[in-house]
């Protein structure tokens, strides 16, 4: 992922294709200990090579396989993978709640990975102002085709259908939580009447 150092982390003694995927960097008061991620990710980067796998339980097979590299090889979903894929640069122009600009330069068609997490609806992905297809990517990213060149690729979400949803989502939360009142209003009920009860046994 993209975080370079965190704290105490889980997997700290986990080895990754034979390498320490942290070093400990420093440390703060107390025992409270910092690590540097050594294989940390970019916010985009290109991939020499892809895997196509049809459904999600495949896709996290491949990912969670112990020779995986996310830096060489991207796992996608539903994907025609292409023979040559070109490595090409990534410069971050804006990162935003709502849009992501990037310029990209490659001698060749390559496969460019964002380390951001794949949502649907709303998102959408264009280069050079041409809507391109968003491809599920790794499990939970999102990756783009990107022809050779120098190029605009910009993901954006549309504010009211990102407000909808999370409108819908806040509105399916309450939803829940007056059916729950509802279903267990019994319950509440007898749970007040007992306290009531020991209270005004204690009283007399």
């Amino acid at each position: 992922g993209e975080q370079r150092f965190m704290k105490d982390p889980v997997c700290v003694e986990t080895n990754l294709n034979g390498n320490q995927p942290f070093q400990k960097w420093g440390a703060r008061a107390g025992k409270t200990k910092i690590y540097e991620n050594n294989h940390v990710l970019p916010k985009a980067w290109f991939v020499g090579s892809t895997v196509s796998v049809d459904g999600m339980d495949k896709s996290i097979r491949e990912v969670i396989k112990t020779n995986f590299d996310p830096k060489k090889v991207a796992i996608v979903n539903r994907y025609k993978s292409m023979s040559k894929l070109s490595i090409g640069s990534v410069k971050v122009i804006e990162c935003s709640e709502n849009q992501i600009i990037l310029e990209t330069e490659s001698d060749g068609p390559g496969f460019l990975v964002l380390s951001e997490n794949y949502y649907r609806p709303g998102w959408n992905a264009t280069i050079d102002d041409i809507e391109t297809r968003i491809f599920r990517t790794n499990h939970v990213l999102r990756g783009v085709n990107v022809p050779s060149g120098k190029h605009k690729v910009v993901f954006s979400t549309n504010d009211s259908t990102y407000n909808l949803a999370k409108l819908l989502s806040s509105s399916s939360l309450f939803a829940i939580l007056v059916l729950s009142f509802i279903l267990y209003m019994d319950k509440i009920k007898n749970v007040v009447n007992l306290i009531i009860h020991k209270k005004e046994g204690v009283a007399r």
